[in-house]
C-alpha cells in the first residue's frame, strides 16, 4: 500500500491540484483574496471531498454560498432541523441528520 504524504496546504492535497485551472479554490487558505471572472472554470471536486480536505480551514473547504448555508443550518433549532428534513424526505430527497444530532 502506498503511503500518501500530506502537505500543510490543503490545496496541494487535492487530487486535481496539478492540472486544475480554477482561479478560486475552496481549499486555498487565501481564497477570499482571489478574483473570479465570469466564464472561468470552477472547482469540480465533490463537496464531500473538499470538506474532508479542508476541515481545518475557516471555510471548511466550502464555497461562499455553501458556507452561508451551513451557518444558517447551524443557527436552526433541533426541532426546526427535523422539520426541514421531514419536508425534504416527503419530496423524495434522501436526507438524514448526523447521529450526534437529536440524541
Amino acid at each position: 500500500m502506498k503511503k500518501i504524504m500530506k502537505d500543510e496546504n490543503p490545496m496541494k492535497n487535492c487530487p486535481r491540484f496539478s492540472f486544475c485551472s480554477a482561479p478560486i479554490c475552496p481549499l486555498d487558505p487565501d481564497w477570499k483574496n482571489r478574483t473570479y471572472l465570469p466564464g472561468e472554470p470552477i472547482c469540480g471536486l465533490s463537496k464531500s471531498r473538499r470538506t474532508l480536505l479542508g476541515k481545518d480551514l475557516p471555510n471548511k473547504g466550502l464555497f461562499k454560498r455553501e458556507l452561508a448555508g451551513l451557518k444558517n443550518w447551524e443557527k436552526r433549532t433541533d426541532k426546526s432541523k427535523l422539520e426541514a428534513v421531514k419536508i425534504l424526505n416527503s419530496k423524495g430527497s434522501l436526507v438524514s441528520i448526523t447521529p450526534a444530532f437529536g440524541d
